[in-house]
């Protein structure tokens, strides 16, 4: 397979930059959507049977009176929307040579990066005080520098020649400058 001196190939910085952001803004919060829906169906269904006192209705006491979903269910469908939009957009990323698709996947990681930094930093400042809170705080840090680390290294590498040069179809034409 011969390269084709007009058109630049897709760089393996490019293909980091939209598989760590697609892994991060797409795959990882339909993961926990699919954990809290996987735990609240089986709760749900009886197939896990807690050893807790029962109530008057027969139902075990841990049934009752609790919130298994751990996210309000609108804000689960709006977080699941915006994953499986995002992970479109990588696909058009990945596909389409077009600069705004470049444009448009730039500040759609730059906005759900925003977005989550907030609602982590939201959520480690609101988490109640029992034994799992250290541990929360602690894997807290290590999002917020992902959150932090993959929108760098996207908007650096997307703004980058290769990338530009990939989005739009073919290399610059060298300027002509003045001899000195």
């Amino acid at each position: 397979m011969a390269l084709n001196a007009d058109k630049p190939p897709r760089t393996l910085g490019m293909m980091l930059a939209i598989g760590a952001s697609a892994l991060l803004f797409g795959i990882l919060p339909l993961m926990q959507i699919g954990a809290i829906v996987l735990v609240q169906t089986r709760v749900q269904s009886g197939l896990m049977n807690f050893p807790a006192g029962q109530d008057d209705n027969g139902q075990a006491a841990i049934q009752v009176g609790g919130d298994f979903l751990g996210v309000n269910p609108v804000s689960a469908g709006v977080q699941a929307a915006l994953a499986l939009g995002f992970l479109v957009l990588c696909v058009l990323a990945w596909r389409v040579r077009r600069p705004r698709v470049r444009l448009a996947f730039v500040l759609a990681v730059l906005t759900l990066s925003l977005i989550s930094l907030v609602v982590t930093i939201v959520s480690a400042q609101s988490a109640a005080l029992d034994s799992g809170a250290d541990l929360s705080r602690q894997l807290s840090c290590g999002v917020i520098g992902a959150q932090v680390l993959v929108p760098l290294y996207v908007v650096w590498y997307m703004s980058r020649a290769p990338a530009r040069a990939y989005y739009r179809g073919g290399w610059e034409a060298p300027v002509d400058r003045p001899a000195p």
